[in-house]
């Protein structure tokens, strides 16, 4: 019998208290809702309204410290999410003076090495001018200064 008597309450709990509220519901919920229309005056609407943003405010006030967490653990991770940015920054920073500082130490090395070859170079004496009587054709003056260019090696690459 005691068998008997736990299946009952498992029967009532699961299937007759679910339907039982249902029923309720559906009575004094879903029934008035329907015939609201044809009863709803100014004064209930008024009332209705008032009701509902009351009902909505209770809902906030209650809910505010849950707000008051969030925004505070929110707060706390842009918190932490801006020290991990301002770090990773301040690498790229160093980062680009590094590459700034070997990118100018390279073009004081390239300045000083073309500095040099064009100080370092001079007309050979070995290569005359011509003179103004030697000008008699248009190949030996082309010759003149041809020889003339490959005594500038920077010129002549």
């Amino acid at each position: 019998m005691a068998h008997g008597g736990t299946m009952d309450f498992w029967q009532k709990l699961t299937v007759e208290w679910p339907c039982r509220l249902g029923d309720w519901l559906w009575a004094n919920i879903a029934v008035p809702l329907s015939t609201l229309p044809r009863q709803m005056t100014l004064r209930r609407a008024i009332f209705l309204a008032a009701l509902l943003v009351a009902a909505i405010a209770l809902a906030q006030l209650l809910t505010v410290d849950v707000a008051f967490y969030m925004a505070g653990d929110i707060a706390f991770y842009c918190e932490i999410a801006s020290a991990v940015m301002f770090i990773v920054i301040t690498g790229h920073i160093r980062h680009l003076a590094h590459v700034a500082k070997a990118a100018m130490n390279r073009a004081v090395r390239r300045a000083a090495v073309w500095c040099r070859g064009r100080i370092g170079t001079r007309r050979h004496r070995s290569v005359r001018k011509p003179a103004l009587g030697d000008a008699g054709s248009d190949d030996e003056g082309l010759a003149g200064w041809l020889a003339g260019l490959a005594a500038y090696p920077a010129l002549a690459a």
